[in-house]
């Protein structure tokens, strides 16, 4: 995996985290109320990070290759043809 690979990844996973929170913030807020949403926001802000933190974990921890599970078993003659 180059550093290019990892900026673009890194680069999708913050920007589609940031359409997430967005709308996921529009929809509890609807939902709950506003009231109730500045003693929940906390405690949901956390559980994301976790999650975010967790995944890294289970990629890291078992090699995942992101681009065969995504792509299929021809990402490597995907890349070998650039």
């Amino acid at each position: 995996m180059t550093n290019d690979i990892m900026t673009i990844s890194c680069l999708l996973y913050g920007f589609g985290y940031g359409i997430m929170s967005y709308t996921e913030n529009i929809v509890y807020r609807s939902f709950v109320g506003a009231r109730k949403w500045n003693a929940i926001q906390g405690t949901l802000e956390t559980t994301t990070g976790f999650f975010v933190i967790l995944t890294y974990y289970i990629i890291y921890t078992y090699k995942l290759d992101l681009i065969n599970i995504f792509v299929g078993g021809n990402a490597i003659k995907l890349l070998d043809k650039q």
